[in-house]
């Protein structure tokens, strides 16, 4: 056996599943004895998503050479979805080019036909002046009031202190951050994004994390990152808007 490894099914794995889906059509994984990474970059390159499952987060991971497989991430959530929480999930390689299999419970076995087209993204690096933290669900809530009016989502950090304002052609918005720390940041700090493309991803991620970690600066992306001890971790990275 070339590749297995074994998880127990929760919310947030699915999730993590869910937000690849969402991402692109066709979705490269690489599998080596520290887990399996994916990295990618949707046509527009606004959006760049990359999802780490580290090996110690799985009940069993065996590996005999690094690999990696391209499947469609649709296909993949569909079978992920035919498991409850706590279910066991099993996905297997048996050889380099071989079908990924995949074992639910040891009760129901699908086996995915792999992709021969390879997909990877450049990863960005970025030095981001502000680093907060706060419960996701709080950041969630954000994300909804400054879509009720506006078009655009702005952050701005001053003095330890984050404010979240929007606006649009019905109207404007402001909200203050609460329960919010900032740990690193340097100056007066102001970004713009596209409130679309946010209120999509936290439909995505759902309820499943209780926090999350926001990171940005003047004119920089945003990059949103969600932790599971469960699962692994999700970054986010949207490209900012020239400020209006």
């Amino acid at each position: 056996m070339k590749f297995s490894a074994t998880i127990r099914t929760t919310k947030e794995f699915k999730t993590a599943i869910s937000s690849i889906q969402g991402l692109i059509e066709e979705a490269t994984f690489y599998v080596n004895k520290d887990g399996i990474k994916f990295r990618g970059l949707e046509p527009s390159h606004v959006r760049y998503l990359e999802v780490t499952f580290p090996a110690d987060r799985f009940l069993s991971f065996n590996i005999e050479d690094e690999l990696k497989f391209t499947i469609k991430p649709n296909d993949f959530l569909e079978v992920v979805k035919r498991a409850k929480d706590g279910d066991q999930i099993t996905i297997e390689v048996e050889k380099e080019n071989a079908p990924l299999n995949v074992h639910i419970e040891g009760r129901k076995h699908f086996t995915l036909g792999l992709i021969s087209i390879e997909h990877d993204a450049p990863v960005p690096h970025f030095k981001f002046p502000s680093k907060t933290v706060m419960p996701y669900s709080n950041f969630s809530d954000y994300v909804k009031d400054i879509a009720v009016v506006g078009s655009n989502f702005v952050v701005e950090i001053e003095e330890g202190k984050m404010k979240i304002s929007g606006k649009g052609d019905r109207g404007k918005v402001e909200v203050d951050a609460e329960g919010s720390m900032v740990q690193i940041q340097e100056g007066k700090i102001k970004s713009e994004f596209a409130i679309d493309f946010l209120v999509e991803a936290i439909k995505t991620f759902g309820t499943a994390f209780e926090s999350i970690t926001v990171e940005t600066g003047n004119n920089m992306p945003l990059s949103l990152t969600l932790d599971s001890p469960a699962m692994g971790t999700i970054q986010y990275v949207q490209a900012h808007k020239q400020l209006s």
